[in-house]
């Protein structure tokens, strides 16, 4: 299953085969970390936005920590950043 080009933006966008997978691969990852896997090149070259509506510290904390991680980049941005309030679209 290929979910190249995919965006999560709601679970409900997802089948649970898709969301399986991802979970699949996380614990995955989270293996090879643990057994001291170079992991640095996996997402190098990606880049990773974000968009909180809530203010939430540990999750923006944990995909910067992860993408700095997997070797990809990471911007966060709130709505007070950016002109969603005159109407820009995402």
């Amino acid at each position: 299953m290929s979910l190249r080009g995919k965006d999560l933006i709601s679970c409900q966008d997802w089948t649970r085969p898709e969301i399986d997978a991802v979970i699949e691969a996380a614990m995955l990852l989270k293996r090879q970390r643990q057994m001291g896997i170079d992991q640095t090149d996996i997402l190098k070259g990606k880049t990773l936005y974000s968009i909180f509506y809530n203010s939430s510290t540990r999750t923006r904390a944990s995909f910067l920590a992860a993408m700095d991680q997997l070797g990809g980049g990471a911007h966060v941005f709130n709505p007070d950043a950016m002109q969603i309030s005159v109407g820009e679209q995402i």
